[in-house]
């Protein structure tokens, strides 16, 4: 039986049913159209423009493009996102990490003793090893981070000229120790945030106001530790350990 084809009496006139009267089932192998199907169920493909992107939903009947994550990470479930998933970083071993996203810290080669801790000023995880002291080489002057006062030795180690190091906003768990490896005739200073304090040996200092020593010598040692001082407030405990440290009158 020949093949005939329904068209219309010119290219791009007519409908095939109306918006009232539709045709309840349309069965074919090909549609060919040069423009996009209007209808609303069919997700437009033109919507996925990168290699990794996946259709996801962000509630009933509301598809949606989830981009690709970086190289290593997962498909996590999170209510809290907008789409209910999101890409994020597991614990080795697999499964999900239950002290939340740990994609802040990438220990690229791991050690006996590595660990990660969160420190709650920066907002962020960090990787520190619980065997070995870090020690941060501060040579001129500088603002440290917190996590540059955590648990580490500061050393002068190269130092050449008056050098004072501020410290971050004091909070709860700080600590760490000035151990100078360099001798020179230049002050090396050691100066808190303007509205905190430091107690050096138990005696407080003005807000603002520094300790050092006036002439860097090899061995110069000074511990400090943040202690609660109000509600919401924190300070700076100094202890002298090796030599003449003395605080700013």
């Amino acid at each position: 039986m020949a093949t005939r084809n329904i068209v219309p009496r010119a290219d791009g006139e007519g409908k095939l049913g109306t918006q009232d009267k539709k045709w309840a089932e349309v069965n074919a192998d090909t549609i060919n159209t040069a423009t996009k199907i209007n209808a609303p169920n069919i997700v437009d493909k033109s919507a996925f423009k990168a290699k990794g992107d996946i259709l996801v939903a962000s509630g009933a009947g509301a598809p949606a493009k989830l981009s690709v994550g970086s190289d290593g990470k997962v498909l996590i479930a999170d209510s809290n996102s907008s789409l209910g998933v999101k890409w994020g970083t597991v614990r080795e071993g697999g499964g999900a990490s239950s002290l939340g996203d740990l994609s802040d810290v990438d220990i690229g080669t791991k050690t006996d003793g590595d660990a990660l801790v969160y420190v709650g000023a920066d907002k962020e995880w960090q990787a520190v090893n619980l065997r070995k002291v870090n020690e941060v080489i501060k040579s001129s002057t500088a603002t440290l981070t917190t996590a540059e006062v955590t648990g580490t030795i500061i050393n002068n180690y190269g130092q050449s000229n008056n050098t004072t190091l501020t410290l971050p906003t004091a909070t709860k768990g700080l600590t760490f120790m000035v151990v100078l490896g360099t001798e020179v005739s230049k002050y090396f200073r050691i100066k808190p945030a303007t509205n905190d304090k430091i107690y050096l040996s138990g005696t407080a200092g003005a807000d603002g106001k520094y300790v050092g020593v006036s002439s860097a010598k090899i061995g110069n040692t000074i511990s400090f530790t943040s202690f609660k001082t109000g509600t919401d407030t924190y300070d700076w405990l100094a202890v002298s350990i090796a030599g003449d440290w003395s605080a700013e009158t």
